[in-house]
């Protein structure tokens, strides 16, 4: 079993390579199904949330911002060559 340790401090400490934002993120994770938004950094997803909260891991000029306009985002494994993001809008 996987364990995760989350800092509860104002600011993340860690930056995000990607993130997406205002989209419809699937999770696979009963406690949380869904959210807006994911910040990942190199292969590895580093948060989940509101794309309020994921705003927090921008690095000004380094981490590439993605809206997803409400469309459904599905993080693949491989997280260094993909991550899907449905063009579907969710009406």
């Amino acid at each position: 079993m996987q364990y995760y340790n989350y800092d509860i401090s104002c600011k993340p400490k860690e930056k995000a390579d990607l993130i997406i934002i205002n989209g419809e993120v699937l999770t696979i994770n009963n406690e949380s199904p869904n959210t807006e938004a994911i910040a990942v950094k190199g292969e590895k997803i580093i948060a989940v949330g509101s794309t309020t909260s994921i705003l927090g891991f921008v690095e000004k000029g380094k981490t590439k911002v993605i809206d997803a306009h409400g469309r459904m985002v599905l993080p693949g494994s491989m997280m260094h060559m993909f991550i899907l993001v449905l063009l579907i809008p969710i009406c």
